[in-house]
């Protein structure tokens, strides 16, 4: 699928050792790959009943090419032992990501009300306000304003269009983000926004403007998923473009706590301007796409801590 690669199947399994897995009995791994693009488990047994497990970037289409002094590095594997059974390599497993993965991963999670349920991308000002006080009420820490805040020539009012031109709609939102977050502020709540920046609508002055930036086959039919394509993060120019999306929204609206990053689409129409630029196989793709994206989080984690 190239991206968003738990859609239909996770990375991650549970392996029994010695019958089928119980809650609290029997040996049992956990194991996930911290890769976020294609992947593949192989387990195999040998005649003399060996099990043999490969886990890694699935090699189909993949075939990477290096030139001298380059490095190839793969996916990571995290796995957990258990001989009390499931329960126990859960709780190993969610030990681990807490203190050494998950940002602030032993203090406490805030509550959050995100107004995408209730308006959908009907949305205003007036109706904002209303689920800003709803928020206060309910007791919740931080509220998300959802898809449908952005795009002006192209509304954002459908997923049809709008996706990857990232200024506030002057009609939902006239006075702009700082209007909404004055008002939580005032009100004691924290105010965040929703992004994805590296998805693009071919209804957008993104994709007028950038064709060169989008994965798609230049001599096919677009197939679309969730009427979007996706943004080639191969491209360091694109890299910048998805990164200063995220920078500029903070930069102009500081007081924003909360962000909410998602991927709504997968990998279709597979093909890379860049790559065929730099005369590099098309094969690279999906391994670089992935990287640029682990780029363009590595900067935005290093330049927002918090």
């Amino acid at each position: 699928l190239g991206t968003r690669s738990n859609l239909y199947s996770p990375p991650n399994f549970i392996l029994s050792l010695d019958g089928i897995a119980k809650e609290d009995t029997g040996k049992v791994i956990i194991a996930s790959l911290a890769w976020s693009g294609n992947f593949r488990f192989d387990f195999e047994k040998d005649r003399f009943n060996n099990l043999r497990l490969i886990a890694g970037a699935n090699n189909f289409a993949a075939e990477y090419e290096l030139g001298p002094n380059q490095i190839f590095e793969t996916p990571h594997f995290i796995y957990t032992y258990s001989e009390k059974g499931k329960n126990q390599a859960s709780i190993n497993m969610h030990r681990w990501s807490r203190k050494y993965r998950i940002y602030d991963g032993e203090g406490e999670r805030l509550t959050l009300l995100n107004n995408w349920e209730s308006t959908q991308f009907d949305f205003n000002e007036n109706k904002i306000f209303k689920l800003l006080d709803d928020s206060k009420e309910l007791g919740v820490d931080v509220f998300l304003l959802d898809d449908g805040w952005f795009g002006n020539k192209y509304p954002r009012n459908n997923d049809n269009g709008g996706l990857g031109d990232w200024k506030a709609n002057k009609n939902k939102l006239p006075n702009g983000f700082d209007y909404l977050i004055k008002k939580a502020k005032k009100i004691g709540i924290k105010f965040g926004i929703w992004i994805e920046p590296e998805m693009v609508n071919p209804k957008s002055e993104l994709y007028e403007n950038h064709l060169d930036w989008v994965i798609r086959q230049p001599n096919r039919k677009e197939y679309y998923y969730r009427n979007q394509l996706v943004l080639d993060l191969t491209n360091p120019d694109v890299q910048e473009h998805v990164f200063g999306v995220f920078d500029n929204i903070l930069i102009e609206n500081p007081n924003i706590s909360y962000v909410k990053w998602d991927a709504n689409s997968i990998i279709y129409n597979g093909y890379s301007k860049f790559l065929e630029r730099k005369k590099l196989p098309q094969s690279h793709l999906y391994f670089d796409y992935v990287k640029g994206l682990y780029k363009v989080l590595e900067r935005v984690r290093e330049k927002y801590p918090k």
